[in-house]
């Protein structure tokens, strides 16, 4: 098995697999903007007030959930 190149990935995966993926603290960041920066990342996955997860230390989060969950934070539910 090969490994993984962690510069290679982020929120702009062309392959059908990793469209509805972020990797990594940052490019988990760059798809939700600011004020998000990879500190408020990792502490948010830490914290889990974001559906973020873990492949060994590579945060991994679906763009779909991090939407669902930040329109259930702003809508006050």
């Amino acid at each position: 098995m090969s490994r993984v190149n962690k510069a290679d990935l982020s929120c702009n995966e062309k392959d059908s697999l990793s469209r509805d993926y972020c990797y990594g603290a940052g490019g988990i960041a760059a798809y939700l903007g600011p004020p998000w920066n990879e500190r408020k990342i990792y502490k948010a996955a830490e914290k889990k007030t974001l559906p973020i997860g873990r492949i060994g230390k590579l945060l991994i989060a679906s763009k779909a959930a991090l939407d669902r969950r930040l329109t259930k934070i702003t809508s006050g539910e």
